[in-house]
């Protein structure tokens, strides 16, 4: 999925990805850098596609 797909109602910060996910803000970090979570930079914050994150997750179920 594309950054420029990213709105409003898809994304959550860094921050709310972590504690949904029982991660670190870190490995959100890390989950964007190597390019399995799609996020974009909104001023001084960094948006998360919400739909990205949930993807990456349930492929960890399936692993």
């Amino acid at each position: 999925m594309s950054t420029a797909t990213l709105n409003a109602k898809a994304a959550i910060t860094r921050k709310d990805a972590a504690e949904k996910y029982a991660i670190s803000v870190w490995m959100v970090d890390e989950l964007i850098a190597a390019g399995l979570v799609s996020a974009k930079r909104v001023g001084r914050r960094v948006l998360v596609n919400a739909q990205s994150m949930q993807d990456w997750y349930d492929g960890l179920e399936d692993a």
